[in-house]
């Protein structure tokens, strides 16, 4: 049982002030949020005349949007160590200016090299913004109060990923696909003004090159690599190389063995690792992280590479309001455990209501539908960001908060390999009980995004009726495979502890032990740990 460790009237003492400190940390990270979210999906309907402009191919296509995600995944945790040795302010500008730099290769690229490159880098900014922001805000907001917040700033992303698509194709329609990138030039320099406007909570004062030393140079190359190298050869499996070869079954051993490598080394070796393996050694963070991974398998499969344009409306108008009203919620009682099981009842509910769904249903209920899977996700989302953090010590906050979303980016990474393979031999098998579809079967199941254009070129007859009926039937597989995740997550989530949210933020602090749950404070304070009463003499908030 979850029981708050201070009274109402303390937890009202140690809310910080909303001073103009405060205010321009949050608008800073609003703006930044909005750039990243429009640049993350800008893109996205220009690809197929990106590509024709520069004489790609459809690979090469693919790569354009895969390149920005896996550097956008890859580096988050590398950003959240180094923001603990050189401060939050200096890794902000870095992020910020990666990012920028990254947009301008993209928008005078002349190959598809050069765009790859220049996405790549833009990738790694986005990914360094993403983490940034969740650790500037354990910096700035109590626990108990970072729901609420992260909520708004997320309502910013998601603008900005809404209007995205609207912005890119009216550039590609009626100006150039480069002022894709050229429009976004503008709100850098306004990131970049903001960003110095930014009054940092802590500075370190040691030399650069005490902080070079102090940066797990090793650590950062074995987590990059080993990622890398797993994320890989999944994008590659079914679309460039085929599952069983080499060229996928290779990296991704070396990839698996690297990650289990990085965990020893990070537990014997640096004294500032990348990741303390005590954070994920927490039974609660653990379970939160693997809800976490699903969380970006579900938006993936269910929606990302197959249903985008039906989706996009459930999605960009349910998480964003499900997560700032959970966060709202979540500050208000000071508990979350009830979100993240409530939120994954919701998520197996909307996931299996999509079996439903038919050649027949009309298009509302197709959105409808999809709003509860999504309003669950949105839910788990901002739960589970909260708990996670609310195991950690306060030295291991920043790392602990941007590790949430490296594993939802690595779940959504994996989740569109997997949704791609399944679809795709579904597809192909329905097909072929057709005997006039049978020849095309391989080619109609190759592209299923490619499919939607296709089919309203096509005449109203039964072939076109049983191209239909076999897409729907391989999105049931679809579902069902989502739902036996959702239910794997949802019964993980019972192993989620209640930990107190009533502590100040205090950054940059030294290493302590993690806030002792609720259903373990005695035991822990006999044991030499964090009881209530340590828990109570973190000290006062900083005055934002």
């Amino acid at each position: 049982m979850e029981t708050s460790l201070v009274t109402a009237e303390e937890v009202q003492g140690m809310k910080p002030m909303k001073g103009k400190a405060f205010w321009l940390a949050l608008s800073s990270l609003g703006v930044i949020a909005w750039l990243d979210g429009l640049a993350t999906t800008s893109l996205s309907p220009a690809i197929p005349i990106v590509t024709e402009k520069l004489d790609g191919s459809a690979l090469e296509g693919f790569w354009a949007g895969t390149a920005f995600l896996l550097c956008a995944t890859v580096f988050q945790p590398t950003f959240a160590s180094l923001s603990q040795v050189f401060g939050r302010k200096p890794l902000l500008f870095l992020v910020l200016l990666l990012f920028t730099v990254g947009t301008i290769v993209s928008g005078v690229a002349h190959s598809f090299t050069v765009l790859l490159l220049g996405r790549s880098i833009q990738g790694s900014g986005s990914g360094g913004i993403l983490a940034m922001i969740l650790v500037v805000m354990t910096d700035i907001v109590t626990i108990r109060e970072r729901g609420k917040w992260m909520g708004i700033i997320l309502m910013q992303y998601a603008v900005g990923t809404l209007v995205g698509p609207i912005i890119g194709g009216a550039f590609v329609e009626y100006v150039s696909w480069r002022w894709i990138f050229w429009v976004v030039l503008p709100l850098c320099g306004i990131g970049f003004v903001m960003v110095f406007l930014f009054r940092e909570p802590h500075v370190r004062t040691e030399a650069i090159t005490e902080k070079l030393k102090m940066v797990d140079w090793i650590g950062q190359f074995l987590i990059v690599s080993s990622v890398t190298a797993v994320i890989l050869p999944i994008t590659w499996g079914g679309v460039q190389y085929p599952w069983d070869g080499w060229r996928v079954l290779v990296p991704l051993i070396l990839g698996v063995f690297g990650i289990l490598g990085f965990a020893v080394y990070e537990k014997f070796v640096p004294n500032q690792p990348v990741v303390a393996p005590r954070i994920i050694a927490n039974r609660t963070a653990a379970s939160i992280y693997f809800g976490s991974v699903i969380t970006g398998v579900l938006v993936a499969k269910g929606y990302s590479p197959l249903l985008s344009g039906v989706a996009l409306i459930p999605q960009s108008f349910s998480v964003c309001p499900a997560s700032v009203i959970t966060g709202i919620l979540i500050t208000r009682t000071g508990r979350y455990r009830w979100a993240i099981w409530g939120g994954w009842a919701l998520t197996v509910l909307g996931t299996g209501l999509l079996y439903l769904l038919d050649v027949d249903t009309p298009t509302v209920a197709w959105v409808f539908i999809g709003i509860v899977s999504v309003f669950g996700i949105g839910v788990t989302m901002s739960a589970g960001s909260i708990g996670v953090q609310a195991t950690a010590s306060d030295s291991d906050l920043p790392t602990s908060a941007a590790l949430f979303t490296f594993f939802r980016l690595f779940g959504q990474s994996c989740g569109v390999a997997i949704a791609g393979s399944i679809f795709q031999n579904q597809m192909e098998s329905h097909l072929r009980k057709y005997p006039d579809l049978a020849d095309r079967a391989s080619s109609l199941s190759k592209n299923a995004a490619g499919l939607v254009p296709l089919l309203q070129t096509l005449p109203d007859d039964a072939n076109k009726a049983n191209i239909i009926q076999s897409y729907v039937d391989s999105l049931k597989i679809i579902w069902i495979v989502t739902m036996g995740f959702a239910i794997v997550a949802a019964l993980l989530s019972l192993l989620v502890k209640g930990y107190s949210l009533d502590r100040a933020p205090t950054p940059d602090v030294g290493v302590s032990p993690a806030m002792p749950s609720t259903d373990e404070e005695k035991t822990d304070s006999r044991n030499g740990g964090s009881g209530p009463e340590e828990v109570l003499s973190a000290g006062p908030l900083s005055q934002p």
